[in-house]
């Protein structure tokens, strides 16, 4: 009957051993889960929206690229940087309309007023670069980039 008894305590100790482990492994699952639920939730509430828009248009034929500032969303200007081989160039635009081309004659800016730099200029083959940052708040957002050889 002591063989019994003895035999009887150590299977219930033997059978608190998988529930034990079972809870304990639902709960580090539970616990993983809701860590990496948080951050992902988290990464989604911090994307920025879409300052303003604008197009880049390049005209290979005419060895020249256009950018106009098409509609803003509360940008309070834009910097387009113009990347021609090693010359590179930042101008401001103000308001939507405004524009800037690049060509053999330099930089033009229509923006209010116009404004005119002699560099960088585009000929055959050149390698053009254009990035265009809209600025709200002293925070940058990329509009626009685009980058070919005319």
């Amino acid at each position: 009957m002591r063989r019994n008894r003895l035999a009887d305590v150590l299977s219930a100790d033997r059978a608190t051993s998988p529930t034990i482990g079972a809870v304990l492994l639902v709960g580090i699952t539970v616990l993983l889960a809701t860590a990496a639920g948080s951050q992902l939730f988290g990464l989604a509430g911090s994307q920025q929206g879409t300052f303003a828009s604008a197009t880049v248009d390049y005209s290979p034929s005419e060895d020249r690229v256009a950018v106009t500032w098409l509609a803003t969303a509360g940008a309070e200007e834009l910097k387009v940087e113009i990347l021609v081989g090693d010359e590179r160039r930042v101008v401001g635009l103000d308001g939507v309309g405004d524009r800037v081309v690049v060509d053999g004659d330099g930089v033009t800016v229509s923006s209010g007023s116009v404004g005119q730099w002699k560099s960088p200029t585009i000929s055959d083959g050149d390698r053009v670069t254009v990035t265009v940052l809209a600025v709200k708040n002293g925070e940058t957002v990329v509009v626009a980039e685009r980058s070919t050889t005319v």
